[in-house]
Parts: C-alpha cells; sequence; structure tokens
C-alpha cells in the first residue's frame, strides 16, 4: 500500500502565506515510514496526483483531488457501497482502519469512541455546553442549500435561549431571556471552532497520525430536531463523534457525482441541489435511480459513536431529537486515505491547549459545578 505525503503551501493552513501558486512536493522516500499508533505507512507516490507542479489556484488543485478521489471510488465500488461496518473502539486497531477503510475510502461507524476521553460522551450536556461558549461569538445558518443559506452571529447563550423559548418541550427551564430578534428553532449552529476550555475534555482520533488532527479543522455543530446540513462532499478524510442526542447521515459514494447535479462550492465543497430525502425523480432521474438500486446510505449516530466519512463522499445531516444535539467533527488536514495522501508533520500542533489533557480531578470538579449550578 502506496501513501503520497506533500505539503501544499498556505492551501492546508489558511495563514502560511498570500501567494496563488501550490506546489506539491514529497517529504520522504519510499523506504521512510510514518508512524501511526499501531502500524506504519509505506510512503510513495501516486502519479494521479503529480507530486511535482504547480497549481495556479486552490480550484485546480482540488480538482485534481477530487478526480482522483472519484477514480478511486469507482474502482472500489463493490467494496465501498454495502452497509455500513460497524466495529467497537477497544477492538479495532489502527492498522484495520488504514488498510481495510481509508485506502478504499469506505465509510465506518466506530462504537464507544468517547470512552477514552477525559469526559465521555454520557456526561455532555447543554449545560456544559453553555459553560464553556457563554457569551462568545456563535455562528447560525438556515436555508435550503448552500446557495440561499443564510447566516448570522449572536451569542451562544442568546441561540440556546431562542431554542428554549420556540420549543417548550425541550428544555425545562423557560425564564431566559431571548435577545434574538426573531424566535426561529430552523437555526443551526454549525461549523464553529471549539471553546478553548473545553478542548482539555475531548481528544483526537488515533486512526491517522496527531498531527492531522488541528485546532482549525475541528468545529462543533449544535443545533435542535430538523436541523442539519444539506448534500455535499468535503475534500478531506473527516470524523464525526456525536455527543448529544441523534443524528441522521444519508451517505453517497464520489463517483455518484454526476447523477447528484453536484459542483464546486468552494474549493473544499462540492454542493447538489438535490433535496436527497425527498428527490423529484422527473427533475433529477439518475439520483433517483441511485435510490432503486441501493446506492443511497443511511445510518443514525448515537452519543459515543464515531463515524469515519470519507473524502469526496456526499452526505446530508439531520438532527433527530426534539432536544438540542451536538456532534464534534476532525477534518484530518489534507488527507484523502482512497487517494493515498497524507500531510506530512510540518509543523507544530496548532492547538491552544493539549487535547485530552484534563485530569480526573479536572473532570470531577466540572461536573460538580455544573450540578451545583443547576439546583441553585
Amino acid at each position: 500500500l502506496q501513501y503520497t505525503v506533500y505539503w501544499s503551501r498556505r492551501w492546508i493552513y489558511g495563514s502560511y502565506g498570500t501567494e496563488r501558486i501550490f506546489r506539491m512536493e514529497t517529504f520522504f522516500s519510499a523506504s521512510n515510514k510514518i508512524k501511526t499508533n499501531s502500524c506504519s505507512i509505506p510512503a510513495g507516490f501516486l502519479d494521479r496526483i503529480p507530486r511535482e507542479r504547480e497549481f495556479s489556484s486552490s480550484e485546480e488543485y482540488s480538482s485534481a483531488v477530487n478526480k482522483a478521489l472519484e477514480e478511486e471510488s469507482r474502482k472500489h465500488s463493490e467494496r465501498i457501497e454495502r452497509d455500513l461496518d460497524v466495529v467497537d473502539f477497544f477492538k479495532f486497531s489502527a492498522e484495520e482502519f488504514l488498510y481495510e477503510y481509508a485506502a478504499l475510502g469506505k465509510p465506518l461507524i466506530i462504537k464507544n469512541s468517547t470512552t477514552k476521553w477525559p469526559l465521555p460522551s454520557k456526561f455532555w450536556s447543554i449545560e456544559l455546553l453553555e459553560r464553556f461558549f457563554g457569551d462568545s461569538e456563535y455562528v447560525v445558518r438556515k436555508g435550503d442549500d448552500y446557495t440561499s443559506m443564510q447566516t448570522r452571529s449572536e451569542t451562544f447563550t442568546s441561540y440556546i435561549a431562542s431554542l428554549r423559548k420556540s420549543s417548550f418541550n425541550v428544555f425545562e427551564s423557560q425564564d431566559l431571556d431571548c435577545t434574538t430578534q426573531e424566535i426561529d428553532a430552523s437555526w443551526y449552529g454549525a461549523n464553529n471552532w471549539i471553546p478553548p476550555g473545553l478542548i482539555p475534555y475531548i481528544d483526537i482520533p488515533k486512526y491517522y497520525p496527531s498531527w492531522t488532527s488541528r485546532m482549525l479543522d475541528t468545529k462543533i455543530w449544535v443545533g435542535p430536531e430538523g436541523t442539519g446540513a444539506h448534500l455535499h462532499s468535503d475534500m478531506h478524510d473527516n470524523f464525526v463523534v456525536q455527543l448529544i442526542g441523534e443524528k441522521r447521515f444519508t451517505l453517497i459514494a464520489p463517483h455518484h457525482r454526476a447523477s447528484l447535479g453536484a459542483t464546486s462550492f468552494t474549493s473544499n465543497l462540492m454542493s447538489s441541489p438535490i433535496d436527497i430525502h425527498n428527490i423529484e425523480a422527473s427533475r433529477y432521474p439518475e439520483a433517483a435511480l441511485l435510490k432503486e438500486k441501493g446506492k443511497i446510505f443511511e445510518y443514525t449516530l448515537h452519543p459515543g459513536d464515531a463515524l469515519y466519512l470519507p473524502a469526496g463522499w456526499f452526505h446530508s445531516t439531520r438532527n433527530l431529537n426534539s432536544d438540542v444535539c451536538c456532534s464534534i467533527n476532525f477534518w484530518q488536514a489534507a488527507c484523502y486515505g482512497s487517494a493515498r495522501v497524507i500531510v506530512p508533520n510540518i509543523g507544530p500542533p496548532d492547538w491552544i491547549v493539549k487535547p485530552g489533557s484534563a485530569t480526573k480531578q479536572d473532570v470531577e470538579t466540572l461536573l460538580a459545578s455544573i450540578r451545583n449550578s443547576q439546583n441553585s
């Protein structure tokens, strides 16, 4: 199994410069190894994504990567287009992940994924999130698709307050003031950065090298029942960890892009205009045929579950609970397992504080403080 490792200037980390030239550079010879927790990845080259080529823009680079992802997806379609495998965190190694799932671009569900976190999913609550977010700025959005999406910024406190006032069966407490201009539970708190104080209580995935999980590529998603993300694909391998409530994922393999009418919305995201839960067969016959042939997969994440979502896979999400749901996702910076690409260690981690560094005493103090505030 041959993996390409490279550095792409500025595209991986937005603060690395302002130039518009993107050069692929190899950092390892074929004899070198990249160490993960339990296995070594042979380093090599893949001609499909040239290792020495200048790209005039991030869009040109993204096109090359997406083409590779589609080709690999089509090649392995019989192996990846099946019901999702479900494994247990304690019975599953990084080596199995890399060779049986990442290399094929095959999604995977990992149960009990937060058991070894300082703060496992069973302790997460909206009150916990309020403790760490407080009145910090929080971005919310709504819309039928990415082109019509509305976004606005408010405080996390005001966002949660608006949800409390819009759904009397969601929260026990109804006495908070709502400072937003409208009471509307369709706004989704999507793609926000994690508060620094919360970072020690989470931990990063253990299947790729640790340097591929970076703070700027780790986001938190909070929203009530019915909110979610419209059908799209991202250009990074991704782990989604469910912490509060349930979230349903609908998945479609990368090589069906044309059938979904997907086009580039940004250099890292392709968007489909189709409502995958209510396909208009007369307008999108090829998408309707995918459903008839069983090429559209669904899985509901429960607290503690993690979904490995390979780069290029189209997906939509929907929060299912009447209460507010929460998940964290870890984009693996510039990693595309099915295209044999793993980013090298080109610099120190950008975490403000170390993930997973909270002690048992820290956790006990935090939980006791939340209990006391609820009882007061």
